[in-house]
């Protein structure tokens, strides 16, 4: 089955609908070390004001490589029972604040609004003269020509990827005026091939039943 092509970019521009609006979200990095740190050091007196206990001093300290609570080295043996409960409390609280926090910063977008991965997208600008959509290589060829000190407007829309596959182009036999015809893209390569094949049987000249015989018999 041949694909109608278009130079028109996809028509699902990210823009208001009746659905709601659909708003691009850039892909957060994994956050580094340092950012971790800066992350606790901003969010561990919040914690200890809330959930630190006088007693906890005696025994425990923040570590800020592990990022997480530790039992102090010098701890005198007789209280490693008590420590290690304390321990394990701790952080248990401290993990369960971490995850509220960030659940917090990235909580759902509000209602009627969806979040789209940012390299789902694409940007398209408009060549007046020619009056087509071009990527930013495409644009290049008019606005390589700039004259220095001159500014272009260019109109820009940025759309949203709904399918992203292989197609396959191969020129078609025109039967009506016995010649060529156009390219045409195709969903498969089996489909691309017959095609093909047979476009170039009709131009040599060739028997298309007879050759379409002889691949039978390989």
């Amino acid at each position: 089955m041949a694909v109608e092509v278009s130079h028109d970019p996809p028509k699902t521009l990210l823009s208001l609908d009746k659905n709601g609006v659909v708003v691009v979200m850039e892909n957060k990095e994994i956050p580094t070390l340092e950012q971790k740190q800066t992350f606790w050091a901003e969010q561990l007196p919040n914690f200890e004001a809330k959930y630190w206990l006088p007693s906890h001093f005696e025994f425990l300290t923040f570590d800020i490589e592990q990022g997480n609570y530790v039992i102090k080295d010098d701890l005198d043996p007789s209280f490693e029972d008590d420590a290690t409960e304390i321990w394990h409390r701790v952080n248990t609280g401290w993990a369960m604040w971490k995850k509220a926090i960030k659940f917090t910063e990235q909580q759902a977008p509000p209602e009627g609004f969806v979040l789209v991965d940012k390299k789902h997208t694409e940007d398209w600008y408009l060549d007046d003269q020619e009056g087509m959509w071009w990527d930013q290589d495409g644009i290049d060829n008019s606005l390589c020509d700039l004259d220095p000190g001159q500014v272009q407007a260019v109109e820009h829309k940025e759309y949203l990827i709904t399918e992203s596959n292989t197609l396959y182009a191969a020129k078609v036999w025109d039967d009506l005026n016995d010649q060529v015809g156009y390219w045409e893209f195709f969903k498969t390569k089996e489909e691309a091939e017959k095609v093909a094949s047979y476009c170039k049987a009709k131009f040599k000249g060739e028997s298309v039943e007879a050759r379409e015989q002889s691949h039978d018999e390989v």
